[in-house]
């Protein structure tokens, strides 16, 4: 199993990290079936294939993830992908 750890500073204020990162796993849900659910600032979501959190506060916003046997084949294509959406939105 492979581990990401990301850490985006960003500008935006705790809501409006909130609304991206809530629009980010969306996408994501719809696109590959990845189920997601908010516990207070921690967006909690899981995969067949990979788990993990994403953090949010007034500053920065952190991404945990698990990846399981299949996709931490595609561990830095992954971790690009999620630099990727995180830039494009705070």
């Amino acid at each position: 199993m492979a581990t990401i750890h990301i850490r985006k500073e960003h500008a935006r204020g705790r809501e409006a990290a909130r609304a991206a990162v809530t629009d980010i796993a969306s996408n994501l849900g719809k696109s590959l079936g990845i189920a997601s659910q908010w516990e207070g600032d921690t967006l909690r979501f899981h995969h067949s294939d990979a788990t993990g959190t994403i953090v949010i506060d007034e500053t920065s916003v952190t991404v945990d993830a698990q990846l399981g046997a299949m996709l931490s084949l595609f561990k830095s294509n992954v971790q690009s992908q999620i630099m990727g959406y995180l830039n494009e939105r705070l």
